[in-house]
C-alpha cells in the first residue's frame, strides 16, 4: 500500500495528480465525511521559504474568492512542515478531456460564459490567474466548469515578486503578448487566454504553434491568428477583440466577454448549436491516422466531425432573430506596440528552466538561430514598410500596410533607427490628415485616423508631434460634443444630415417599385450608415442565418408591396421607403424603442399609420417583438431579473402604442394580439423566476442569521459575507442583504482598529481591503483609511527614533583614565533612552521599542560590571542613578546595583 502523508482530519485515498509544486490527493475530510481534493506541497520545496510563501499565497488568494466558477478552498494549514489545503473535489475531468471527445459550439459558448464570469469576479478583486488553459478548467458532476490552480496567480497591486522579473509565466500556447514579454499583467491578460481557448474550442487547434516556447511567444506578440472558417465568421469580431495585442483593445472585464458570448448564443441557428468541434488529435485517433499533427491543407475535421454532429437542444422560438455584433464590439487595432528585445531569448531560457512554470507536456527546445531568424524578419519587414509608405498604403483592414510592417518591425527591435524614422513619418501623416477631417467635420474619419495614431504613439519621441495628437483629440472631442448637443436640441435634424443620400435612395426605390422589384435587394448597394458594398458584406456576417431568412421571407412578399404601392402617390411611397430604411438602420443599431426620436418601432408605426398592410413594416414589428422576447429569455437565463423586467417594460410600451393607430388593419390587429399572448407568457416566466429567486433569497438570509448567532470570528464573518454577496447577486436591491453585508464590514472595522492598537498595520490593511472590496460605500472607510495612514506615519517616525537610539547604544565602552570622565558615555545612554521613549509615544506597540530597552539595559549592566570590577563603585552608582526615571523593566541592573 502506498505511503501517503499523514495529515490530521484527512484520510487520503489515492493520488489525483502531480505538478511541479504539489501533489493533489483524493481524501476524505473526516469531520464532514466528504470527499475533497487535498493539495500537499512537495517536501523537496519546503526548505525554500519562497515556495512556502507562494503556496500559502495561492491558498489565501482563492479562499478570499467566492464564485461558482472558481474552485472553493475549504481548509488551509501546515502540519509537521507539510503545507496543505483542501478544495472541492471535481470529478468531471478537465476541458482538454471534453475537447478530445468533441463539444458542440453551443456547449463551448456556455462553458466560456461561465469561465468569463469567474474571471470577472477574480479580476474585480485584482487577481490575475496567469495560466488559463483547458487543463486548468475542471468540471463538477453536473457539468459546470470551475477555474482551478491559482498557483502562479498574483494580485495586481501586490508587491510580492516571487517570480523572476522579466520571466515568462504561463503556458506558451495560451499566454498573452504581455506575458510573453515578461512584463506586469492585469486581469485582461486572462481574457486573452480565454480568447485562445475559445479559438481552440471552435477550430480544434490553438492559434499559434512553434518549435520553441520563444517562437510561440513571438507569434503571440507579432502575428495575427488564422481567420476562422466561413461557417464560424459570426465569432470573428469577438475573437479579434478578445485576442487583441493591446490590452486596451480587448474586453476590459469578464462580464463584457460574457455579454458578447451571450449575444452570439442568442443568434445561433439550430445547425450552429449542434455542430461538433473536435481536436485534430482526436480526429486522427478516430480515423486511424498517425499520432503526428496533420499538416495537409485539407481540413481534417470534415469527414469525422460530420459523423459526430448531433442535436443537443430543442428549437427555441425566441432564437429566430440575429444579433448584429457590430453594435457591441469595436474593431480591434491590428497590432499592439510591444517592447521586445533580444532579451526575449533569456526570458525563454528562464521559462524553460523553471519546472513549476512549464506545461505538463515536454517543452520544445530553444532555437539556436533565433537571432538570425529575427534579423532576417526585421530586414524583410523594413523593405515591406518602405514599399508601403512609398505606395501610400498607410493602413488597411488586411496586413499589407505600412503601419502593420513598421509596428511588427519595432515589436522585434524597439530601437531600430529606420523603423522609428518611418513611424515618425507615418504619425506625422496621420496628424495632418486627422486635422483636415476635423476641419471638414468628418467625425467618423477623424476618429478612425486618431485611433490608428494612438496605437503607435508609444514610439513617438517628438514632443511637437505628441502635442499635435493631444490637440487633435481635444478638437475631436469638441466636435463630438457639438454634434451631441445638436442631436439633443434638434432631434428631427437627424434625418436632414443624410438628406441627399435618402433622396438618391428614394429615386432608386421608386424606379424599382415601378418595375416590380423589391427595394430590399439593393439595400447593400445604398448602404446602412454610409457603408460601402464591401463593408456591407462584412456587416452581414454578424447577422444570424435566422435574420437573413427573415429578410428573405419579406422579399417573397414584394409583389404584395407593389400592389399596395399603386394606391399611394409617389411622394407618399418615397416617404414610406425612407421610413422603412430608417427603421432597418435603427434596428441594426439596437434601437428598438429608444431614443424617443430615432428607434425602429417608431418608424414602423409611422409606416403602418400611412399603410396598415405594409408587409415590411409588419415583418419589422415582428422582429422588434421577437428581439424583446429573446432578450427577456436571455436575461432570465442569466438570472438578471432587473434587466429582464426592463426589457419586458420595453415590450409592453411598444405593444401599448397600437392605440395610437387610427383604424388599424386586420393584419396589425392580429400581430399585436399574438404578441399580447406571448407577453403574458413572458410575464408568467418572469414571475415564476422571481418567486424562485425570493425563495432562494430567504433561505440564504436565514442561513446567514444562523451563522451570526455563533461565535463571530474572521472565518465565520467571511462565510456570512459570502452569503450576503450571493444574496445580492440574486437581488441587488435586497435591503436585508445590504444591511447584513454592511454589518460584516462593521466587524472588519472593529478588527482593523484592534490591530492598529497593537501596532499591526499589515493586518489592519487586510481588514480594510475586505471592506473596500465588499462595501466601497462603507461610511467609516475614510476614517479607517486615515487611521491606518496616521499609524504608518507614526511607525515611520518610530523607526527613525529607534534607529538613532540603536546607533547610540552600539559603542565599545572603555573605562576612562585618571584624568578621564564618564560624562559622554552617560549622556549617550540617556539620549538613547529619550529616543526610545519618543518612539514609544508615537508607536506604543512597536516591537523594536521593547527590544531596544533590553539592549539598553544590557549595555548599562556591562558598563557597571566593568566599573565594579575596577573598584570604581562611585561611577557605577552614577550610571545607575541615571536610570531611576526610566520606564522599563531594569530588574537585572537593579539587582547588580543592590550589591554595591
Amino acid at each position: 500500500m502506498a505511503k501517503y502523508p499523514d495529515i490530521p482530519g484527512y484520510k487520503i485515498e489515492k493520488v489525483l495528480g502531480k505538478g511541479g509544486m504539489a501533489t493533489v490527493y483524493l481524501a476524505i475530510q473526516e469531520n464532514f465525511g466528504r470527499q475533497v481534493a487535498l493539495k500537499v506541497m512537495h517536501k523537496t520545496l519546503m526548505e525554500d521559504e519562497s515556495w512556502a510563501k507562494r503556496f500559502q499565497r495561492e491558498a489565501k488568494t482563492v479562499a478570499k474568492l467566492c464564485h461558482q466558477s472558481i474552485v472553493p478552498v475549504y481548509d488551509v494549514g501546515c502540519f509537521e512542515q507539510l503545507h496543505y489545503m483542501s478544495m472541492e473535489y471535481l470529478p468531471g475531468g478537465d476541458l482538454k478531456d471534453k475537447m478530445r471527445k468533441g463539444l458542440t459550439v453551443l456547449d463551448s459558448i456556455i462553458i466560456m460564459k461561465k469561465i468569463a464570469r469567474g474571471l470577472d469576479h477574480a479580476g474585480s478583486k485584482g487577481l490575475v490567474h496567469r495560466d488559463i488553459k483547458p487543463e486548468n478548467i475542471l468540471f463538477r458532476d453536473d457539468g459546470s466548469p470551475v477555474i482551478s490552480d491559482f498557483g502562479i496567480s498574483r494580485l495586481t497591486d501586490s508587491n510580492t515578486n516571487i517570480t523572476v522579473t522579466g520571466s515568462m509565466v504561463g503556458t506558451p500556447h495560451y499566454m498573452s503578448p504581455e506575458q510573453a514579454r515578461g512584463v506586469e499583467v492585469d486581469p485582461r491578460s486572462d481574457l486573452y487566454s480565454l480568447g485562445v481557448m475559445l479559438y481552440e474550442l471552435l477550430t480544434g487547434d490553438v492559434p499559434f504553434t512553434g518549435t520553441s516556447a520563444i517562437n510561440i511567444g513571438i507569434k503571440h506578440i507579432s502575428e495575427q491568428p488564422k481567420r476562422l472558417p466561413e461557417r464560424l465568421h459570426g465569432f470573428q469580431k469577438l475573437l479579434d477583440k478578445a485576442m487583441a495585442k493591446n490590452p486596451d483593445d480587448r474586453f476590459q472585464t469578464g462580464e463584457e466577454f460574457n455579454a458578447a458570448l451571450a449575444l452570439i448564443e442568442c443568434s445561433l441557428s439550430d445547425e450552429g448549436e449542434a455542430t461538433v468541434v473536435m481536436s485534430q488529435a482526436e480526429i486522427q485517433r478516430l480515423s486511424g491516422a498517425s499520432e503526428r499533427r496533420v499538416t495537409a491543407s485539407v481540413d481534417p475535421r470534415s469527414t469525422v466531425a460530420t459523423r459526430r454532429i448531433a442535436r443537443v437542444r430543442q428549437n427555441n422560438a425566441n432564437k429566430s432573430a440575429g444579433v448584429p455584433l457590430s453594435a457591441f464590439l469595436n474593431d480591434p487595432k491590428k497590432l499592439f506596440l510591444a517592447i521586445v528585445g533580444v532579451g526575449v531569448i533569456v526570458i525563454g531560457a528562464i521559462y524553460l528552466t523553471r519546472p513549476d512554470l512549464n506545461d505538463n507536456t515536454p517543452s520544445p527546445v530553444v532555437d539556436r538561430d533565433m537571432q538570425a531568424v529575427l534579423q532576417a524578419k526585421t530586414e524583410k519587414l523594413l523593405e515591406q514598410a518602405r514599399t508601403a509608405m512609398a505606395e501610400k498604403r498607410y493602413f488597411s483592414d488586411d496586413q499589407n500596410n505600412a503601419q502593420y510592417y513598421i509596428t511588427s518591425l519595432l515589436t522585434i527591435d524597439p530601437h531600430h533607427a529606420e523603423g522609428r524614422r518611418l513611424l515618425q513619418e507615418l504619425f506625422s501623416h496621420y496628424m495632418t490628415v486627422s486635422s483636415q477631417k476635423i476641419n471638414q467635420k468628418d467625425l467618423a474619419a477623424a476618429e478612425q485616423i486618431l485611433k490608428r495614431a494612438s496605437a503607435i504613439a508609444y514610439f513617438v519621441e517628438d514632443q511637437v508631434q505628441s502635442a499635435r495628437l493631444i490637440k487633435n483629440n481635444n478638437a475631436l472631442n469638441l466636435l463630438r460634443q457639438q454634434q451631441l448637443v445638436r442631436q439633443v436640441n434638434e432631434p428631427l435634424n437627424d434625418v436632414v444630415s443624410i438628406e441627399d443620400e435618402v433622396k438618391d435612395r428614394q429615386e432608386t426605390v421608386t424606379r424599382e417599385v415601378e418595375s416590380g422589384r423589391d427595394a430590399e435587394d439593393t439595400e447593400g448597394a445604398a448602404g446602412d450608415d454610409g457603408i460601402s458594398l464591401s463593408e456591407s458584406s462584412r456587416v452581414a456576417e454578424t447577422l444570424s442565418d435566422a435574420e437573413t431568412a427573415g429578410e428573405a421571407a419579406v422579399a417573397d412578399k414584394a409583389n404584395q408591396d407593389a400592389a399596395s404601392v399603386e394606391t399611394l402617390s409617389a411622394e407618399e411611397q418615397a416617404e414610406i421607403d425612407k421610413l422603412l430604411w430608417l427603421a432597418r438602420k435603427a434596428y441594426k443599431r439596437g434601437r428598438l424603442s429608444k431614443p424617443a426620436n430615432d428607434n425602429a418601432s417608431m418608424y414602423y408605426f409611422q409606416v403602418l399609420a400611412k399603410d396598415g398592410s405594409n408587409q415590411k413594416a409588419l415583418a419589422g414589428m415582428k422582429e422588434v417583438f421577437d428581439k424583446y422576447g429573446l432578450f427577456i429569455n436571455g436575461m432570465l437565463a442569466e438570472k438578471d431579473y432587473a434587466r429582464a423586467n426592463r426589457f419586458y417594460a420595453g415590450l409592453s410600451y411598444v405593444l401599448s402604442r397600437k392605440a395610437e393607430l387610427d383604424n388599424p388593419s386586420k393584419n396589425v390587429e392580429q400581430l399585436f394580439l399574438d404578441y399580447e399572448i406571448i407577453k403574458k407568457s413572458l410575464k408568467l416566466a418572469i414571475d415564476n423566476a422571481l418567486t424562485e429567486r425570493d425563495e432562494r433569497l430567504s433561505a440564504l438570509l436565514a442561513k446567514a442569521d444562523r451563522l451570526k448567532r455563533k461565535w463571530l470570528d474572521n472565518s465565520v464573518n467571511a462565510s456570512v459575507r459570502a452569503i450576503y454577496q450571493e444574496a445580492l447577486r440574486l437581488s441587488p436591491s435586497s435591503r436585508e442583504a445590504k444591511k447584513g453585508l454592511m454589518a460584516t464590514s462593521d466587524y472588519e472595522f472593529t478588527q482593523a482598529i484592534g490591530q492598529l492598537e497593537q501596532g499591526n498595520q499589515t493586518q489592519a490593511h487586510q481588514h480594510m481591503a475586505i471592506i473596500s472590496q465588499t462595501t466601497p460605500d462603507y461610511p467609516k472607510l475614510d476614517e479607517l483609511r486615515e487611521a491606518i495612514r496616521q499609524a504608518e506615519i507614526n511607525a515611520r517616525k518610530s523607526k527613525v527614533f529607534t534607529e538613532q537610539a540603536a546607533e547610540l547604544i552600539d559603542f565599545n565602552y572603555e573605562r576612562p583614565g585618571f584624568f578621564g570622565s564618564n560624562r559622554e558615555s552617560r549622556k549617550r545612554l540617556r539620549d538613547a533612552y529619550e529616543l526610545i521613549a519618543k518612539a514609544r509615544r508615537v508607536h506604543p506597540f512597536d516591537p523594536t521599542v521593547k527590544l531596544l530597552l533590553g539592549r539598553l539595559e544590557d549595555k548599562y549592566v556591562s558598563i557597571v560590571r566593568v566599573l565594579i570590577k575596577a573598584g570604581d563603585k562611585t561611577e557605577a552608582r552614577k550610571f545607575g542613578q541615571d536610570t531611576y526615571s526610566f520606564v522599563w523593566d531594569g530588574s537585572e541592573l537593579a539587582r547588580l546595583l543592590n550589591r554595591i
